[in-house]
């Protein structure tokens, strides 16, 4: 008989990040060289995700979604997801300062769920630019 794993209801929070104007660029790139591309953006966006002490719960084409306060739990998490997000702005201001013009869309959103049923937040896209963060 197989074992119930169980389940626990906690206060989440959720990042959402993705590229702005992806399309575009996915159209006038060739293939390789566009995911040589994202894939060092995407891994210095986890590196960022996981200093902070987020969970990547999955990457999505070209967004990536990270949860905050589970498995492990902080008091802090709503402002990890925050200071998470400023941080990959300054990942895609550097990433455009060596010549790529790209911006993030990001949303956070506390969500009380089981870890193992996330969904995105479903509250919308906050566009997020390098100079300046949206509340």
């Amino acid at each position: 008989m197989l074992e119930q794993q169980s389940q626990e209801r906690r206060l989440v929070t959720v990042l959402f990040a993705d590229f702005a104007g992806f399309t575009e660029l996915a159209d006038q790139m060739d293939p390789e060289e566009l995911q040589v591309l994202v894939s060092g953006i995407f891994e210095d966006l986890a590196e960022e995700a996981i200093r902070h002490d987020g969970t990547i719960e999955k990457f999505i084409g070209d967004a990536i979604f990270v949860v905050f306060g589970a498995p492990v739990a902080h008091e802090d998490d709503p402002q990890r997801a925050l200071r998470t997000a400023l941080a990959m702005q300054r990942v895609f201001a550097d990433h455009a300062a060596r010549g790529w013009s790209a911006t993030i869309d990001s949303t956070t959103s506390p969500q009380r769920q089981p870890p193992s049923q996330l969904e995105p937040s479903g509250t919308g896209r906050t566009p997020v630019t390098p100079n300046a963060a949206s509340t």
